[in-house]
């Protein structure tokens, strides 16, 4: 009785789990317009960086690109935390190059 209990449990976790994963998502028309909107500014404006990524040779020579394009894309995804990377990033070139200067 107990090994059918557990069969049927898992069946049950089995069935749920197809359940959820097969629901469809629901995106609102203005936020799937702005979606949209954003992945066309990403595709026209990081076409130079996807041709990077899409080329790259070397490990290190692909995580350079996939950063870059990711530093790219972030500028229409996360213009907040894009602006917050980019003022960081020019802060510390600043100190570095101060550094080298001495």
């Amino acid at each position: 009785a107990t090994s059918e209990k557990k069969a049927e449990e898992k069946e049950a976790t089995t069935d749920a789990t197809a359940t959820a994963t097969a629901a469809p998502v629901v995106v609102p028309e203005a936020e799937a317009t702005e979606l949209a909107s954003s992945f066309s500014k990403i595709l026209s404006s990081c076409k130079e960086r996807q041709a990077e990524l899409q080329s790259c040779n070397s490990d290190e020579e692909c995580r350079r690109a996939f950063m870059g394009m990711t530093v790219c894309a972030g500028q229409f995804m996360c213009p907040l935390q894009h602006s917050s990377l980019m003022k960081s990033l020019e802060n510390h070139s600043g100190e570095e190059n101060e550094e080298m200067a001495e």
